[in-house]
């Protein structure tokens, strides 16, 4: 069982104490208390480092990991906490599965907020989110994910995403034309799977270390 700390014990008692006493007692439903509780663990886990993946969650609480899952989603929704999904998705993307003839990749998250801001992301950009029978595996053309990466690493600094760009093009090609925004568009949507591959793993390793300017 994770442990609690007595500070940790003294939080959730707190908020505990905020839903049911000051003329609240009895007016918290069954379901309400059972996702604070379920709140108060989680936030726990994740602040200890103890494992949060839905198997080992389902263990310690006696709950099916869809149930686990679940609540994953309500809390995420309820409480609106800010997870920092970008990291979190450069963080698999470090680490990616390929399809057998590399044209998509595969990335699997316990986290399921992150999925939802994902694909919301996605969504906004004018793309699609293609999910397996597996709600945990996220499954993408390469030529989108890596337009996808280079777009958050812009986002970050577009100085130094451009110009470590710049870096893998010429490893690779011959030519010296200087790479802008819209070109590298064009680049990542015709180029090599190396190039590709190689972007999406530069852009991450980037946004893991949280910030792209003291990587170039």
């Amino acid at each position: 069982m994770t442990a609690f700390s007595p500070e940790a014990k003294i939080r959730a008692f707190d908020r505990i104490a905020a839903c049911c006493l000051n003329h609240n007692f009895g007016t918290l439903g069954k379901a309400d208390f059972e996702l604070l509780l379920f709140s108060i663990y989680l936030d726990n886990a994740r602040e200890t480092g103890a494992p949060t993946d839905d198997y080992t969650i389902s263990r310690e609480l006696g709950l099916t990991q869809q149930r686990v899952r679940g609540l994953k989603i309500k809390q995420h929704l309820r409480d609106g906490n800010d997870i920092d999904w970008k990291r979190m998705l450069a963080q698999q993307a470090s680490k990616p599965h390929y399809s057998q003839d590399e044209r998509y990749i595969m990335l699997t998250f316990d986290e399921p907020a992150v999925m939802i801001e994902v694909q919301h992301y996605i969504e906004q950009k004018g793309g699609f989110v293609d999910f397996s029978f597996n709600p945990k595996v996220l499954k993408m053309p390469i030529q989108s994910f890596a337009l996808l990466m280079v777009e958050l690493g812009i986002e970050k600094d577009e100085e130094a995403c451009l110009k470590t760009l710049n870096r893998i093009w010429l490893e690779e090609n011959d030519e010296h034309e200087k790479l802008t925004k819209p070109t590298m568009q064009q680049r990542l949507k015709n180029g090599s799977i190396k190039f590709l591959k190689s972007a999406v793993n530069e852009v991450a390793l980037m946004l893991i270390n949280g910030g792209l300017s003291g990587m170039v």
